[in-house]
């Protein structure tokens, strides 16, 4: 399982400051904050998901 946990930070606008992700993420998510952050719908084949406590709301 260690293997399988990879390093995984953001910063920009929109994402929180200070905040330090507690909930699992998978790679799979990266493309998916990138849609929320330019305000572009996910296609629905897609199964990443956006881990809502890293943005700036």
């Amino acid at each position: 399982m260690d293997e399988m946990i990879v390093p995984w930070g953001i910063v920009g606008p929109g994402i929180a400051r200070g905040v330090r992700m507690e909930e699992a993420n998978n790679t799979v998510n990266t493309s998916a904050v990138i849609l929320r952050l330019f305000g572009v719908e996910q296609p629905s084949a897609w199964t990443g998901e956006v881990p809502e406590t890293i943005l700036d709301v």
